[in-house]
């Protein structure tokens, strides 16, 4: 239906399709191809779908636990949420969720401090390649393990890592973030391929959320204690409380 319909949605089907018109695809730094079939259109739709549930949830989580440790962050938060709300006639729509900047910064920095993935693997593909750092060859099909959690809390790149700071990810503040330290959905040509769906539904749940609850918790000052997970950064001693807001 999607190859005969002549309007165009901007949507995933829509994206598949053109990739399918484009005939076999080709990497063009590993030389690898592949066909776009139907099956391999339909895989991908499901990853997106299933790979974006679980850290999306982890990352509201943390987002919600770092607001309840710093109330005056969340004060500042709710200012933009009413705002949204009252610009939008309590309709946000979906370039007003976008354009939410105190709300990017905020996420982005719940996900430098707790990252929902801890490291990355890639395997070299091809013979010859050299790390930069201490000039290390890496041999083909080397496998290599990327510590997302460790170089997001390394103070080299983020003074005083532990402190949660929204203003890092400021226009201002970016500009000091160095290539390759941030990495939440990874990066380069193997980088998430649901990170723009992600941030949405993330920002679009927070935000109704916040419109009616403020967000406490009494485990402010308690050691996070993480799930013994292979690759996922889950906590398992933390709650949040939801205390209805009382006005808008």
């Amino acid at each position: 239906m999607r190859e005969q319909q002549a309007t165009k949605t901007h949507d995933f089907a829509e994206l598949c399709v053109a990739l399918q018109q484009k005939g076999t695809m080709k990497d063009p730094t590993t030389g690898y191809t592949i066909e776009p079939t139907d099956e391999l259109m339909a895989a991908q739709a499901f990853f997106l779908f299933i790979a974006g549930v679980e850290p999306s949830a982890t990352g509201m989580f943390f987002t919600l636990y770092e607001l309840a440790r710093h109330p005056e962050i969340q004060n500042k938060l709710l200012e933009e949420v009413d705002e949204v709300f009252k610009r939008c006639d309590d309709n946000p729509t979906y370039e007003a969720v976008v354009e939410m900047s105190y709300l990017d910064m905020v996420l982005d920095e719940s996900m430098r401090v707790h990252p929902a993935i801890g490291n990355l693997v890639r395997r070299c593909t091809k013979d010859g390649g050299v790390l930069p750092a201490g000039q290390i060859r890496v041999e083909k099909g080397t496998v290599i393990h990327i510590p997302v959690y460790a170089l997001h809390h390394d103070p080299k790149y983020y003074p005083e890592p532990e402190k949660f700071i929204p203003e890092r990810f400021s226009e201002e503040g970016k500009r000091n973030i160095k290539n390759y330290t941030y990495m939440p959905f990874g990066d380069g040509h193997r980088i998430c391929i649901g990170m723009r769906f992600a941030r949405l539904q993330v920002k679009t749940g927070l935000l109704h959320l916040l419109r009616h609850f403020r967000v406490q918790t009494r485990d402010a000052r308690t050691p996070i204690r993480y799930g013994k997970l292979p690759v996922q950064v889950r906590p398992t001693n933390i709650d949040l409380q939801f205390v209805p807001r009382t006005s808008k």
